[in-house]
């Protein structure tokens, strides 16, 4: 996911868009936000949405970019390639 983490969080710098602001959006601690932001837990098909709403994006564009960093992710580590 850090293909779309690190979108995510440029994006949000871009906007002028805090970490407790977007924590705020999403209905979240800053704490667990930080935790996605820093790839440590990976955010759920809803918080990407919620993501994509905050940020004013199609989540469309959120979703794909999320999807190939699973592809990645999964010919990195030698896995079958399953997608969603």
């Amino acid at each position: 996911m850090e293909r779309l983490l690190q979108f995510l969080r440029d994006e949000a710098g871009r906007r002028g868009i805090t970490n407790a602001d977007l924590a705020k959006i999403l209905g979240v601690s800053p704490t667990a936000l930080s935790y996605w932001m820093n790839g440590k837990w990976e955010p759920s098909v809803k918080s990407l949405a919620l993501m994509a709403e905050g940020l004013g994006m199609p989540y469309q564009e959120l979703a794909a970019m999320a999807e190939s960093d699973l592809q990645a992710d999964h010919a990195k580590h030698g896995a079958v390639d399953h997608m969603l």
